[in-house]
């Protein structure tokens, strides 16, 4: 069979989306080929229209996604700004994993639904109690305590694994030199300080850190021009 890239097939079960053939399998949920539906365009334009038209989003690394009305209705309700960045990320790469281009009030639902769990229900830790000779910690103490990831949502890069929200923020530093140079202080700051797993805490000490390097390069440069 030769792929005809104007077929949009979608699971019903997970709403993986394929182009062109309709799958064998599930890539996401392993359902059988006739869960997939084929996705016409009209269906997109009567989604449109049930949720209050649509608007076109540009993701952080240049990707463009369309929002209904009523999904972004959805997301307003997330108030706490941490909340809103996490699910927003979880948001975008579950729409690039299954292929979407509208993200629609149902599957705005489902991480709404997801963060607010999160929230209301965190993580109970037993205080630390130091012992003699500890060496304290180098990363500041967290204004409030928050759920590690799961090993699932950790991602290998080199010597190192990411979370989302660590991957999340550096992309969104600019693409070429800027970002691999943040890359490698991050992962500096990591290794001095033996660590493995680099969150978003770690992150953001090692941004810190190329921010200085970068202010002292461009003073570096303005004093030797004068």
């Amino acid at each position: 069979l030769t792929p005809h890239p104007s077929l949009v097939y979608i699971c019903s079960i997970c709403g993986k989306v394929a182009r062109g053939l309709r799958p064998v399998v599930c890539t996401v949920c392993r359902a059988p080929a006739e869960k997939f539906e084929l996705l016409k365009p009209q269906d997109i334009e009567t989604l449109a229209q049930k949720e209050g038209g649509l608007t076109e989003e540009i993701t952080f690394d240049g990707v463009k996604l369309k929002w209904t009305q009523e999904a972004k209705t959805e997301f307003i309700r997330i108030q706490d700004g941490y909340l809103r960045r996490r699910a927003l990320a979880q948001l975008e790469k579950a729409a690039r994993m299954r292929g979407l281009s509208v993200i629609s009030k149902e599957l705005m639902s489902e991480f709404v639904g997801r963060v607010m769990s999160d929230k209301e229900n965190p993580i109970q830790v037993t205080p630390h109690v130091a012992v003699e000779n500890e060496v304290a910690s180098p990363l500041p103490l967290p204004q409030k305590w928050e759920k590690m990831s799961s090993p699932s949502t950790l991602e290998q890069l080199g010597n190192f694994q990411w979370t989302e929200e660590a991957l999340s923020r550096l992309s969104r530093v600019p693409s070429g030199f800027m970002r691999d140079n943040t890359r490698l202080k991050i992962e500096e700051y990591a290794k001095e300080k033996g660590i493995v797993n680099i969150n978003l805490e770690v992150a953001e000490a090692g941004i810190a850190r190329a921010r200085e390097l970068m202010a002292e390069m461009i003073s570096g440069y303005s004093s030797g021009k004068k």
